[in-house]
C-alpha cells in the first residue's frame, strides 16, 4: 500500500475533531503549567448606550479529538433569523501549538449597528466543525444625573471622581482625540481634552480626513461609569474607583 493510501486510511480510523462548548468573557489568562484558563467577566449580554457601537472580547471554547497538524480556525458573528455571517476574527494553530482535546482562546472586535439576539459562531476549517454561542445587545437608556448625584459630587470630597476620561484614536489617520465627561456643571476640561460634542458624530479635525467618529456610545459608557461610582460612594462612603476609562471597547472609532 503506498504511503498516500496509508495516510488517508488513518485519516479514516481517527475520530473527527469537534468543538465542544464555549463562553464570552471580558478577558481570559492561561494558567501557567496547567492548560486551562482563568476567564474574567463572563457575559451573555452585551450593553450599548447608542449605535454604532465596537466591543471587544475574548471567546473561549473547548476541542476535541484535534488532529496534529496545523488547525485553521474562524470566528463569526450572525445575527438571529438573518442570512450574513461576518467573519470578525480567527487564528492557524501550528503543529506544536496543538494538543488533542485542549482549550482555545482568541480575542476579537465588532462593530454593532443595532440590538438584537446574535451567535459567535466558531468553525474549524477542514473538518467543518462549528461551534455557535448566543448572546444578545441590549440598548441601554441613557444615563442621566439626578439633583441629588450632583450635589453630592458638588462638595468636593475627597477622592471623589467627578469626570472620567476616553482615549480614542482615528480608525482612518490615528489621530488621538481624548475626551472627557463630567457630572459638574460648568467643568472645563484641562489643555488637550475635549467635552464629548452635543451630537456625538464629529468629523475628524486631522487635515482632510473627515472620518466620522461616533462617539454617543462611549460617552454614554462615560457617563454609565460616573453615575456607577457617585451612587457607590453615596452608599458606601468611602468606595475608591480610578479616573482614567481605558476598557479596549472604545479606544479606535
Amino acid at each position: 500500500m503506498s504511503p498516500r493510501k496509508k495516510s488517508a486510511r488513518r485519516e479514516e480510523t481517527r475520530p473527527r475533531p469537534r468543538l465542544g462548548s464555549g463562553l464570552l468573557c471580558d478577558t481570559m489568562q492561561p494558567v501557567a503549567g496547567q492548560g486551562k484558563p482563568n476567564c474574567t467577566g463572563v457575559f451573555t449580554t452585551l450593553n450599548a448606550w447608542a449605535f454604532p457601537c465596537t466591543r471587544t472580547w475574548q471567546v473561549v471554547f473547548t476541542a476535541f479529538n484535534m488532529s496534529p497538524a496545523k488547525a485553521i480556525l474562524s470566528l463569526y458573528v450572525k445575527k438571529v433569523d438573518t442570512s450574513t455571517r461576518t467573519r470578525i476574527g480567527g487564528a492557524q494553530l501550528l503543529a506544536g501549538q496543538i494538543k488533542s482535546d485542549m482549550v482555545i482562546g482568541l480575542q476579537t472586535a465588532h462593530t454593532f449597528t443595532e440590538p438584537g439576539a446574535y451567535n459567535l459562531i466558531a468553525r474549524l476549517h477542514r473538518s467543518r466543525a462549528e461551534l455557535r454561542i448566543p448572546f444578545r445587545v441590549e440598548l441601554r437608556d441613557w444615563p442621566t444625573f439626578s439633583n441629588e448625584e450632583v450635589a453630592f459630587a458638588s462638595k468636593g470630597r475627597a477622592g471623589l471622581i467627578t469626570s472620567v476620561r476616553a482615549a480614542i484614536d482615528c480608525s482612518k489617520c490615528k489621530t488621538a482625540y481624548v475626551f472627557e465627561e463630567s457630572i459638574l456643571p460648568g467643568h472645563t476640561p484641562a489643555p488637550g481634552v475635549q467635552k464629548f460634542p452635543k451630537l456625538g458624530n464629529p468629523k475628524c479635525k486631522n487635515g482632510h480626513c473627515g472620518h466620522t467618529l461616533h462617539l454617543k456610545d462611549v460617552q454614554g459608557q462615560m457617563r454609565q461609569t460616573l453615575k456607577d461610582m457617585i451612587r457607590n460612594r453615596m452608599a458606601q462612603g468611602s468606595a475608591m474607583f480610578p479616573p482614567y476609562h481605558n476598557c479596549g471597547n472604545c479606544l479606535t472609532l
